[in-house]
């Protein structure tokens, strides 16, 4: 993923906000879920629902792994 040069501490909560910047070019809306997990982690997904459904569109991969289009495109390139 892109390095941003952006830095964000945790609130008291540990809490943490994503800037506007970030949020929309991941495609994350307001009051969605985030979960963080590791690129080769989601890459490993991604390569198990290639094999499952290899004519699924990249949306649904998308979908299934709760990722923007644009996230599906670069753990692609991981693969």
């Amino acid at each position: 993923m892109k390095n941003t040069g952006m830095t964000r501490p945790l609130d008291t909560l540990g809490r943490i906000v994503v800037p506007k910047e970030i949020r929309d070019s991941m495609g994350i809306k307001a009051g969605e879920g985030v979960h963080r997990s590791s690129s080769q982690h989601l890459a490993e997904k991604l390569k198990r629902l290639m094999r499952e459904h290899p004519t699924a569109k990249q949306g649904e991969y998308a979908e299934w792994l709760r990722v923007s289009q644009g996230r599906i495109s670069q753990l692609k390139k991981l693969l």
